[in-house]
């Protein structure tokens, strides 16, 4: 009789576990669809800032096209100068967002016990879908500019 008990408990214990985690897969499933729309959405911007810079230096390149330099090291030096500013801007990112999670983290662990894990694969693929989809849009940017020198020099540059 005691053990009928026990047997019974437990197995109303293991279908509010199966309901739980039925329900975090499906809460998941919402989480990585927005998470990839807000990557979208971020892409077009870095794509759409980028492509604006790019066409307010036009002067500034032509000016260095006159002087000698050549277009493949023109777009290594945008390419780079773009590569520095979003490691800055990742480096930032992943400290701040990290002292944030890790605050999130002591609230959380206050309830349940939760083990903190930095996370470092998130992290890494950040950083390469960033770095890739800046230097994807300076090189799209720089080959779809025209090379026209003389009408770039003696433009506004606005």
């Amino acid at each position: 009789m005691k053990n009928e008990s026990i047997k019974s408990y437990e197995e109303s214990e293991y279908m509010y576990m199966v309901e739980g985690i039925g329900f975090l897969k499906q809460l998941m499933k919402y989480f990585l669809i927005f998470a990839g729309f807000l990557v979208i959405v971020t892409s077009a911007n870095i794509i759409n800032t980028t492509a604006s810079n790019i066409h307010m230096r036009r002067k500034e390149f032509a000016q260095l096209r006159v002087i000698g330099v050549s277009e493949k090291r023109l777009m290594k030096m945008v390419i780079l100068e773009g590569v520095i500013t979003t490691l800055a801007a990742n480096f930032w990112g992943i400290l701040v967002g990290n002292l944030i999670s890790y605050g999130c983290f002591l609230y959380i662990n206050w309830v349940t016990g939760i083990e903190y894990s930095v996370p470092w694969v998130g992290m890494i693929i950040g950083l390469v879908i960033s770095v890739a989809v800046f230097c994807g849009s300076v090189y799209m940017g720089m080959k779809t500019m025209k090379q026209n020198m003389a009408t770039d020099l003696a433009s506004s540059g606005e």
